[in-house]
């Protein structure tokens, strides 16, 4: 983001640096009595710029949404399981975790392996219409030893039971709504 924000800061100059310059010449031209005839000039070079900026700033500056992304948001119910895993990885990766996938069948419990560079972690989606039972829970928690991770979280649509809930209170892992997610949920937990 910083890259981009950089990069805006510069256009911005360079318009401001044209616009002046652009003044300068308007200035001596007027003062020349030569004023009409550059006008014109004036008026459609600037009109040009105007153009050129707004074409750049939408294409360099606004970074697209994932359709995925918005759907998620939307209805996550409507997104596939493997759809909902991505979003979910996409949101981890907009909080500045690399996100890795693993493959659909014998992964050990995880969707998803995370690490922010200090802690790796193991992620278990689930887009199921009710809540969540202790399966997800002792499911992600072999992954976190297989995986060798410092924690695992299991990630809901509708909640969880509370015999899920029980079991997680007494393990490495971490029951969350995908909202958390979005609102870097993980920064509140301590995993050691």
């Amino acid at each position: 983001m910083e890259k981009n924000k950089t990069a805006k800061e510069k256009v911005n100059f360079f318009y401001l640096g044209l616009l002046g310059l652009s003044g300068g010449l308007l200035f001596w031209v007027y003062k020349e009595n030569l004023f009409l005839i550059f006008f014109k000039w004036f008026v459609i070079a600037i009109l040009i710029l105007i153009i050129l900026y707004y074409s750049i700033k939408k294409s360099f500056f606004e970074e697209e949404e994932d359709p995925i992304i918005k759907l998620g948001l939307r209805d996550p119910m409507q997104l596939t399981p493997v759809d909902y895993e991505r979003f979910c990885g996409i949101l981890l990766k907009k909080q500045g975790w690399n996100v890795s996938y693993t493959k659909g069948s014998n992964d050990f419990g995880a969707d998803i392996i995370a690490d922010n560079g200090d802690i790796k972690g193991v992620f278990q989606c689930k887009r199921w219409a009710n809540p969540v039972g202790i399966r997800a829970v002792q499911e992600i928690y072999s992954a976190i030893n297989w995986y060798h991770a410092s924690f695992g979280v299991v990630v809901s649509v509708k909640g969880y039971t509370p015999r899920a809930k029980s079991l997680a209170s007494k393990t490495r892992v971490k029951l969350l709504r995908h909202e958390d997610l979005l609102n870097s949920g993980l920064d509140k937990f301590k995993f050691n």
